[in-house]
This record gives structure tokens, C-alpha cells and sequence, in this order.
């Protein structure tokens, strides 16, 4: 299962530790997010997505939109708990927005790019298996 996808991860980690390092040093953020944690966090759980949706594949192929869906949602309130943008006097300032959704969206691309090839390697596998 790996070996099919070492390319597909090799891509992901150096997408995200691009854009990490565009984010930092291009733009200098000053803000109560960490950084680091915050591409760490959204790469983690995007790779654990991932991970769950093949998983989920194999067994029920025709609800993965629905759990894609749901974990992607559960992914999202999650990490805005952990990163806890909020200070205790103000709401949340945008910098600190920015640096929790630009790891998110670049994590939810390469999520949906993942699940789109998944998906057609499965069409192109099942109608093999057939014939």
C-alpha cells in the first residue's frame, strides 16, 4: 500500500514545507498562533484523513463523500480548538485567521487531490476486475 503512494506523500510534505516556508518568511507574521504548529497540526490530520478514506474506501465505497465531508468539517473545529486563536481581551485577529486557514486549504486541496485520484485508480481497478 505504501509503495503506491510514497510519490503522492513525497509530493504532500514537500507542498506543505514550501508553503511553510513561503508562508514565514515572506510575509513575517506576528501573531498568538504558532506557525509551525499550525502547518504541523493541519498536515498531520490531513495525512490521518487520508489514511481513514482509503481505509474507508476499501470497505464502503459509496459513502466516502459523506465521510470525507465529515472528517474534513471535525478537522476544521478541531484545529481551531487546538490553535486556539482567541485572546482573552479581543476576538480573533486576522493574521492569526490567516495562519490557521492557509495550512487548512492547502491541506484540503491536497486531501481532495488524493481522493480524486483514489477514486478514478478504483473505477480504473474495478472495471479491470470485471473483465
Amino acid at each position: 500500500m505504501l509503495k503506491h503512494h510514497t510519490k503522492g506523500l513525497s509530493v504532500f510534505v514537500l507542498v506543505n514545507l514550501f508553503a511553510f516556508v513561503v508562508h514565514q518568511f515572506a510575509f513575517h507574521p506576528q501573531t498568538i498562533v504558532n506557525l509551525p504548529l499550525s502547518y504541523l497540526s493541519n498536515a498531520l490530520a490531513s495525512l490521518l484523513i487520508c489514511v481513514l478514506i482509503f481505509w474507508i474506501y476499501k470497505q464502503n465505497k459509496n459513502q466516502i463523500g459523506f465521510v470525507f465531508l465529515g472528517l474534513s468539517f471535525f478537522k476544521m473545529i478541531v484545529l481551531y480548538f487546538v490553535l486556539s486563536p482567541k485572546t482573552s481581551s479581543e476576538g480573533v485577529a486576522i493574521q492569526d485567521a490567516i495562519v490557521i486557514f492557509i495550512p487548512f486549504f492547502i491541506n484540503l486541496v491536497l486531501e481532495q487531490l488524493f481522493m480524486v485520484k483514489e477514486l478514478k485508480l478504483g473505477e480504473v481497478l474495478g472495471g479491470l476486475e470485471k473483465k
